[in-house]
């Protein structure tokens, strides 16, 4: 997913994202910066393709990690961040994000799969997200 339609989610006040993923997302990052009118913070010295040590020190360091299916949200499972697994539709890409109904994934108890059968687009899927990140930071309670 382009990180553009993150946008709804990079405008909510009071958070500071860190963008942790892999390869070249310089470009992409400026872009959406100066169209979204935010900052990412990206460590730009970390190899974030070689140097696993580096990248779970980051995620270690996150309050909440928020990803689409990739190595990094195995890394958060794995350390047991807080992390929520976007994907729409309540499809699973693959099936080692399938749930048992309890949005939680079976493999990681820290991963919650964020995604309802209502929500078949990215868009809107991101848009709940957002709703759900805003109620997190004002402290209310979280929906699904």
């Amino acid at each position: 997913m382009p990180l553009a339609h993150f946008t709804p989610l990079l405008k909510l006040p009071g958070v500071q994202f860190v963008d942790v993923q892999y390869g070249d997302t310089a470009a992409e990052r400026k872009a959406v910066e100066a169209a979204a009118g935010v900052r990412l913070t990206r460590f730009d010295e970390v190899d974030h393709f070689a140097d696993l040590e580096e990248v779970l020190a980051i995620l270690e360091a996150c309050d909440l990690l928020i990803t689409t299916s990739n190595a990094t949200a195995h890394f958060a499972g794995a350390l047991g961040k807080r992390t929520w697994l976007l994907y729409p539709a309540d499809r699973a890409p693959f099936h080692y994000w399938a749930h048992e109904g309890n949005y939680r994934s079976i493999w990681y108890p820290s991963v919650e799969i964020v995604s309802a059968p209502h929500l078949t687009d990215w868009n809107s899927l991101i848009r709940h997200a957002a709703e759900k990140l805003a109620s997190l930071v004002a402290g209310e309670p979280a929906a699904r």
